[in-house]
């Protein structure tokens, strides 16, 4: 339960002739996550049973949710025709159901998604009515991702290549676009999900979260992990 509103989670097994795992159904508002474990593989033989199987849990067929169905990592299982989306990180179900559990925070804000990923995030926070949002990313690959997944919102969203690091230049940058596009007294959001991996992000979490505070953000998600807490 989150906020006013609560959100079901269902489990479905799927079996495989030399391996059992545990596949989760996650509803969140209108996303659907299908959450698979690292051991779940998927050959030719299964896949269509499979498919079967989630179509019957949704209670239509595949084709109806495409659209807003994401598969979660740490798994690589995709669909032919999600291909082109990367699976999100296994935190993203999460981040959603906060961000839906305060959706009128959303109208009209600007966001700042610190640590953006391939966008999704950014993505949910424009289909609440975000005016503006802005993606701080510091990985090429992900960047060029998130530019995919906002295809059609041109003009509502900026990115930005930087370490968080670097908070001079970012602090720079985000003062800048304030002034350029006139959204002093707009609401702001501000979106924080990094980690927990110490060794691949450090501190960039805590880093995110100062950054939030000094920017005068009104409204701070995280789902995020600091380095010495969870």
């Amino acid at each position: 339960i989150l906020g006013n509103h609560s959100f079901e989670i269902e489990s479905n097994k799927a079996f495989d002739n030399d391996n059992s795992s545990e596949v989760f159904l996650v509803r969140v508002g209108p996303l659907i996550f299908v959450v698979i474990p690292e051991s779940y593989s998927l050959n030719p033989q299964s896949f269509t049973r499979r498919r079967e199987e989630l179509e019957a849990r949704l209670g239509e067929p595949y084709s109806a949710h495409a659209d807003h169905i994401f598969f979660v990592a740490p798994s690589n299982f995709i669909y032919p025709e999600e291909r082109a989306k990367m699976p999100l990180s296994v935190y993203s179900h999460l981040q959603a159901a906060a961000m839906l559990a305060h959706a009128e925070r959303f109208k009209d804000a600007l966001v700042a998604a610190f640590g953006a990923g391939n966008g999704f995030d950014a993505k949910v926070a424009l289909g609440l009515g975000a005016r503006h949002a802005v993606l701080i990313e510091k990985e090429d690959y992900l960047i060029q991702q998130a530019q995919n997944l906002l295809q059609g919102n041109e003009g509502g969203f900026t990115l930005w290549a930087g370490d968080l690091r670097n908070k001079e230049k970012l602090t720079s940058q985000w003062n800048q676009l304030i002034s350029e596009k006139g959204f002093k007294n707009r609401p702001k959001v501000a979106l924080v999900n990094i980690g927990p991996w110490t060794d691949l992000y450090g501190d960039a979490n805590e880093k995110a979260l100062e950054m939030a505070i000094e920017w005068g953000f009104d409204t701070v998600i995280n789902t995020g992990y600091s380095v010495d807490e969870p």
